[in-house]
């Protein structure tokens, strides 16, 4: 696992309690996408930790290899990662970190100078997880089970090239659009799909 991903998940580990003390607060707003709810980086979240903060790890998990962030609604963590030679989008529960499901995306992505792994942060939106793998693929999953609910490959559809590090935008919901930066030919450097339906 990487410095970077220990890193992020000892954060949010350490959070936690202080985030329990008040977690209705902390499940209206969450984290459902890359850089937050407003794509700021910005928590709205205020007085979590009090006069003199406490840190005690709450549970720990063996994640894999990877650099997708976390994102966090109601009681649920959603990443991505490498496991077992595939990659996967992977939803945990976020107060004792069992996995809840794990749902096969793409075929590992192997970049001996960057790092191996998946690159994009999951975005929840209305009952959905929406991922991109390293190889280019888009997928719209259901976020209480997994299971696929339609998915497209941009290389394939749009004549995207697989850049040197791999795909790694996350993808971003626009009212009832889901777009992704999918660098294809003809135009499609940026599509948008339905994000009911695809």
């Amino acid at each position: 696992m990487s410095i970077a991903r220990n890193a992020l998940l000892a954060l949010v580990l350490c959070a936690l309690p202080a985030v329990a003390q008040d977690w209705s607060r902390w499940q209206s707003s969450g984290w459902p996408q890359w850089l937050g709810p407003d794509r700021n980086g910005i928590s709205p979240e205020t007085g979590l930790f009090g006069d003199e903060p406490s840190f005690e790890e709450s549970w720990r998990v063996q994640g894999g290899k990877g650099f997708s962030g976390l994102s966090i609604v109601g009681n649920r963590i959603y990443t991505m990662y490498i496991h077992g030679g595939d990659e996967y989008a992977v939803c945990l529960d976020a107060s004792n970190g069992e996995v809840l499901w794990r749902t096969r995306t793409d075929g590992m992505l192997m970049e001996r100078q960057g790092g191996d792994g998946p690159r994009a942060t999951p975005t929840v939106d209305d009952g959905m997880v929406y991922v991109s793998s390293a190889y280019g693929k888009l997928y719209a999953l259901d976020s209480q089970t997994g299971s696929q609910q339609w998915s497209h490959d941009l290389v394939r559809e749009f004549g995207s090239k697989k850049p040197r590090w791999g795909f790694c935008p996350s993808p971003l919901v626009a009212g009832d659009l889901v777009l992704i930066e999918a660098g294809g030919t003809g135009g499609h450097s940026l599509v948008a799909f339905d994000k009911t339906c695809g």
